[in-house]
């Protein structure tokens, strides 16, 4: 037999009651906030029952009991002391309910103002990353400046699986995205490279760039792929074996794979290991890492 839509309606109601403070159910928060996302379609389950939007006699009384219950956890945090699940709960509640901001978010957002300021001008006495490239090689920057050249947006999620390193297919591009020409030192240093890095394309801490070393010219820049797991791969000899790749990639048709390979070039001869000569842009990588690490450490 069906349940009413008035018995579903007081049902949770009743269940809206019991999960208000100082409810001692330890999803009692969660339960509240997931009302608003079910009646909207996105959730399947209602305080755990498997239930419709449509089940019930007036949703819009009871997503606004639910809020009504959620500015009372965030009162009851400030009444008993607990400063940091009140600001934890501001940081969910903020975009649905207007409230006031808790001293501790005030406290932590000067905080976080003070140490960007702080980065910004310990960071500012050292040229740009792409700056720091041109100081090797000023062909090198001038290409960097543009690597996606006229390819798409979606260019990795086409032709991503073509690209792979030699001899690792486990490794997949089909996510990357084009990455900013012109990134500041703590793009790059939170990737926490173990080389002179430069990244061009990249996601979830797996990244395809050059390799920025004394001297090198635009065809000398060797192209890596770095994982966060795995370290370095060989991908292409320099840029234009890597723009080569790129466009046997897109060209399609039988054979894709090993075309992009012969577009590839040889490997160098040295192991990738860190332990390259110093130049400037290693030296600026370098001082920008000492600089974010010590602001972290004094945070």
């Amino acid at each position: 037999m069906a349940i009413s839509k008035e018995k579903m309606q007081s049902w949770a109601m009743r269940m809206i009651e019991e999960a208000r403070p100082p409810s001692r159910t330890i999803t009692a928060i969660d339960d509240l906030l997931a009302l608003r996302s079910f009646f909207h379609g996105d959730r399947t389950l209602l305080f755990g029952m498997k239930t419709t939007p449509d089940a019930f006699e007036d949703p819009s009384a009871l997503i606004e009991e639910a809020r009504g219950a959620l500015r009372e956890w965030f009162d009851h945090f400030a009444e008993i002391g607990d400063a940091k699940e009140q600001a934890r709960l501001y940081y969910r509640l903020e975009h649905m309910i207007d409230i006031p901001e808790p001293e501790l978010v005030r406290q932590e957002r000067a905080a976080n103002e003070a140490r960007e300021s702080a980065k910004r001008d310990a960071l500012s006495v050292l040229p740009r990353p792409l700056d720091a490239v041109a100081a090797v090689s000023p062909s090198l920057a001038a290409a960097l400046q543009n690597p996606q050249g006229e390819r798409s947006e979606d260019f990795f999620a086409e032709y991503g699986e073509a690209l792979t390193p030699k001899g690792n297919t486990s490794l997949d591009m089909s996510n990357f995205d084009w990455l900013s020409a012109d990134p500041d030192w703590d793009e790059l240093v939170g990737s926490r490279f173990d080389a002179p890095f430069f990244p061009i394309a990249g996601s979830d801490g797996d990244y395809v760039g050059v390799l920025v070393f004394l001297e090198a010219p635009d065809d000398d820049a060797v192209v890596l792929y770095y994982s966060h797991e795995e370290g370095f791969f060989f991908m292409a000899e320099s840029l234009q074996h890597w723009n080569a790749m790129c466009d046997a990639a897109s060209a399609g048709g039988r054979g894709v794979k090993k075309k992009a390979d012969r577009a590839r070039g040889s490997a160098p001869r040295w192991k990738i290991d860190g332990a390259l000569p110093p130049n400037a842009y290693g030296d600026a990588l370098a001082r920008a890492e000492a600089i974010i690490e010590r602001l972290h450490r004094g945070s």
